[in-house]
């Protein structure tokens, strides 16, 4: 997340505080609480994907670094790091798509 990003939930935070109830309303107030709990939801939801993907990509690493890895540029033959990323990169690659 970026730096504008994180104050601008950081404002909109401050904003749900009940002390500024009477001058941004409290249908407003609570439209913003909406927003952020799903901000906090769909976060939630990617690290969950991404720890999924860190075991896939470790259990892979495990069983695959002796063979030739044959959907890429064969760089990830160099080192297991290399082969993680790689691995990693065709997993986001899919995840990608599949939200398209």
């Amino acid at each position: 997340m970026t730096k504008e990003q994180d104050k601008a939930i950081e404002r909109c935070n401050k904003l749900i505080e009940t002390e500024h109830s009477n001058w941004i309303g409290i249908t407003n107030q609570k439209a913003i609480e909406t927003v952020l709990n799903m901000l906090k939801e769909k976060d939630a939801e990617i690290e969950k994907k991404d720890k999924i993907i860190d075991l896939y990509i470790d259990e892979l690493v495990t069983n695959m670094f002796d063979r030739c890895c044959q959907e890429c540029c064969r760089e990830c033959e160099k080192d297991k790091d290399t082969l993680r990323n790689c691995i990693k990169q065709y997993f986001e690659r899919i995840e990608k798509n599949e939200r398209i």
